[in-house]
C-alpha cells in the first residue's frame, strides 16, 4: 500500500526586481583582450585558445552586435579586431556592457524544512492541515512530518539566494519589494511513495531528502506526526573569521570623542548616495545637532536608515523608543528630510554601534566601535575604527543585514545591503600590509582566549562598566595572560555598576592583585571598549567585556574590529597613558 509523506515548508513570494539579459564570461572577456592587442581570424583564435571554431564565431557575432569588434581584411584574410570602443573597454578595465533590461515580476518558491531545498511553487503540490484530515477521513495512509533541532535561516542573504534560485539563468536579482512578501509555514509539500519509487517530487530533490521520506514512508511508528531530526546546517557565529588585508592609516583609529565628532561630520558629509546607522541608544536632542548635516546629505541624494538596538524587539527600552519617535515627529515636520530619512521604531536588540555610507565616489566607508553617534554629547573617551578595504565593508554590511532580518524591519534594506555587499566582494582587494577581522557575537569569547595563551609581553582589557561578568571575561583571562606576559595585565573600567558578586568594586582590587591583575578605574567618562596584546594587535568592539557575556540568541549583538598591524597596541597604549599617567 502506497504512503502520502505530508513535507513541512515554508512558502515565500514577493514582487522582485531583476536584470534580464545574458552576462559576458570570463572566456569572453578573453577573447575581447586578445583581439585589443591584434587582429586575428577566428580559426587562429580556436587555435590559440584551444575551443571549437564556431564558439569563437558565435562570440565575435555577439560582440559585433554590441559594436565592440568589427572585421577587417588583413593580406586578404578576414580576420577581426576590437573597435574604438572594444578598445576602450578593454582599457579601462571595466565590464563590457551588456544589453540587460530591468523589469519585475512575481516569484514564489518554497524551502522544505528538512534540508533546506529551495523549489518553485509551481513544482510542487502544497497543501494545508485540513487537507491531510480529509484524506486520513477518505482512508488514505498519510503521515506527516514534524521537523525538529535546526531550524532555517531566514535572513535577506539567505532569502535572496532562495529567490535567484528560481529565476531563469539569464536572471538577476536586484531587490524584492518589502511590501508585497509573503510568507507562510502552514503548508505541507505532498508526496507520495509506493516501495522506492517517490512520486511528487521535483527533479532536482537532494538525495538526503529522498532517503528521509523512504524512511518515513517504512515507519512502523503510529504516532502522528512522525519527528525527522533536520539536516540544515547550523552556522557556527563563534567561530573566528579569516584575517584580511587592509590599508590603513593613522586617522583610521578615532580615537577620544572630538576626533569622533569629527569623523562623523566627514562620514556623513561626503555620502550621496547611502547612509546606514546603528546605535545602541538615540536622543532627540542629539539628532537635532547634526541636522544641517543630515539635510546636507540628503540634498546630495542620500537615503538615511537609522536603526538602534536598546532593550529586545519584544521588550525594547521606553525610554529609547520616545526618543526614536520624538526623531521620527522631527523628521516628519522636516520638509527636506522626510522623504530620505528613516528612523526604524523596531529595536534590533543589538549593543553594536557602526555607520556605513558611501564616500561619494563610489566607494563605502564602515565605523565600528564604542560611540553611540546620535545619543552621545561627544564628552566621553570613545574609540573606533574606520574601514574602507571593500572585504571588511561588506562584512559590517552582513552583520547589519541579519540585524534586520526579523519582522518589523523593511527587508529590502536587508537585500540591498546583501547585494551591495556581493558587489563590494566581486571588486578588487584593496590589500595593504595590514589585517583586519570582523568579530560579532560569542567570537569574542574566541579571540580573548586566544590573546591570553599569547606570550606577548602585554595584555589590556578595557570597558566602561564593571560588573558580575568581569571575572569571566577579563580578569581571569587576564590572569591566564600573567602567566605569559612580562608586564602586569591591566583591566580597565570607567564605572561600576554595583556589587560585583556581593562585593564593592574598590574591594576587589587586592584579590585581582594577588592574581598578577592590574584593576584600575580611569574615569566615569571612559565608553571605549577594547582588548590590546603583545605591540600588534587591538580589538575595538561595542562589547563592555568586564559587563556583560554575549550571548547566543544574539550573535549580533555586540560588533567589533580585530585589527592585526605592527605597533597598533603599543602606540594605543602610549597614547593612552597620556590622558591617565596611572596606566604606566
Amino acid at each position: 500500500m502506497s504512503q502520502i509523506i505530508a513535507i513541512p515548508v515554508k512558502r515565500m513570494s514577493a514582487k522582485v526586481v531583476l536584470e534580464k539579459g545574458r552576462g559576458w564570461s570570463s572566456v569572453d572577456e578573453l577573447i575581447l583582450w586578445s583581439l585589443s592587442k591584434a587582429p586575428m581570424s577566428a580559426t587562429t583564435l580556436a587555435q590559440k585558445s584551444k575551443l571549437p571554431r564556431r564558439v569563437i564565431i558565435e562570440i565575435i557575432v555577439r560582440m559585433m552586435r554590441f559594436r565592440l569588434v568589427e572585421a577587417v581584411l588583413i593580406d586578404g584574410v578576414p580576420a577581426f579586431q576590437t573597435t574604438d570602443r572594444g578598445t576602450a573597454v578593454v582599457a579601462s578595465g571595466e565590464q563590457i556592457p551588456t544589453a540587460k533590461r530591468k523589469m519585475s515580476r512575481h516569484v514564489s518558491f518554497v524551502v522544505d524544512r528538512i534540508t533546506g531545498t529551495v523549489f518553485s511553487k509551481t513544482d510542487v503540490r502544497l497543501e494545508t492541515t485540513s487537507a491531510i484530515t480529509f484524506l486520513r477521513n477518505k482512508g488514505f495512509d498519510v503521515r506527516d512530518i514534524e521537523v525538529t533541532g535546526t531550524s532555517l535561516m531566514t535572513s535577506p542573504k539567505a532569502n535572496i539566494v532562495r529567490f535567484q534560485k528560481v529565476l531563469r539563468r539569464d536572471e538577476s536579482l536586484l531587490f524584492f519589494d518589502g511590501d508585497t512578501v509573503m510568507e507562510r509555514e502552514d503548508e505541507y509539500m505532498m508526496v507520495t511513495v509506493d516501495g522506492e519509487d517517490v512520486d511528487g517530487v521535483p527533479e532536482k530533490t537532494p538525495t538526503a531528502l529522498l532517503e528521509q521520506i523512504r524512511l518515513v514512508a517504512k515507519s512502523s511508528k503510529k504516532d502522528r506526526p512522525i519527528l525527522v531530526a533536520s539536516l540544515v546546517r547550523e552556522d557556527d557565529e563563534s567561530e573566528l573569521s579569516a584575517l584580511r588585508p587592509m590599508h590603513f592609516e593613522d586617522g583610521d583609529l578615532i580615537f577620544d570623542h572630538a576626533e569622533h565628532r569629527r569623523a562623523f561630520a566627514q562620514v556623513i558629509g561626503r555620502a550621496n548616495r547611502r547612509i546606514l546607522l546603528h546605535s545602541t541608544f538615540l536622543r532627540r536632542d542629539a539628532f537635532l545637532a547634526w541636522r544641517h548635516e543630515f539635510r546636507a546629505a540628503v540634498r546630495r541624494g542620500a537615503l538615511v536608515d537609522i536603526f538602534w538596538g536598546s532593550g529586545t524587539a519584544e521588550k525594547p527600552n521606553e525610554k529609547t523608543i520616545v526618543e526614536a519617535m520624538a526623531i521620527a515627529s522631527e523628521v516628519a515636520r522636516d520638509e527636506a528630510l522626510r522623504e530620505r530619512v528613516r528612523i526604524h521604531l523596531r529595536s534590533t536588540g543589538s549593543h553594536s554601534k557602526l555607520i556605513i555610507a558611501d564616500d561619494g565616489e563610489g566607494n563605502y566607508t564602515a565605523v565600528v566601535g564604542s560611540c553611540n553617534w546620535l545619543y552621545t554629547g561627544y564628552d566621553r573617551f570613545e574609540l573606533s575604527i574606520k574601514l574602507r578595504e571593500p572585504g571588511l565593508v561588506a562584512d559590517v554590511m552582513d552583520r547589519l543585514s541579519a540585524l534586520i532580518a526579523k519582522p518589523g524591519f523593511k527587508p529590502e534594506i536587508g537585500a540591498e545591503l546583501f547585494i551591495t555587499a556581493k558587489k563590494l566582494r566581486e571588486r578588487d582587494a584593496v590589500g595593504g600590509s595590514h589585517q583586519a577581522r570582523i568579530i560579532t557575537g560569542a567570537a569574542h569569547e574566541s579571540i580573548l582566549r586566544e590573546a591570553s595563551g599569547t606570550p606577548a609581553g602585554r595584555f589590556v582589557v578595557a570597558s566602561d562598566k564593571l560588573g558580575n561578568s568581569a571575572f569571566p571575561n577579563a580578569i581571569i583571562p587576564a590572569e591566564v595572560a600573567a602567566a605569559a606576559v612580562k608586564a602586569s595585565p591591566i583591566v580597565i573600567y570607567g564605572d561600576a555598576t554595583g556589587k560585583v558578586s556581593g562585593i564593592d568594586a574598590s574591594e576587589m582590587t587586592h584579590d585581582v592583585r594577588e592574581r598578577g591583575v592590574r584593576l584600575l578605574r580611569v574615569s566615569k567618562g571612559f565608553h571605549a571598549k577594547f582588548l590590546l596584546w603583545g605591540d600588534d594587535d587591538a580589538v575595538i568592539t561595542s562589547l563592555n567585556w568586564c559587563s556583560w557575556t554575549t550571548s547566543a540568541d544574539a550573535p549580533n549583538g555586540e560588533i567589533g574590529v580585530h585589527v592585526k598591524r605592527s605597533g597598533i597596541a603599543r602606540d594605543l597604549e602610549i597614547r593612552l597613558k597620556f590622558i591617565w599617567p596611572e596606566l604606566a
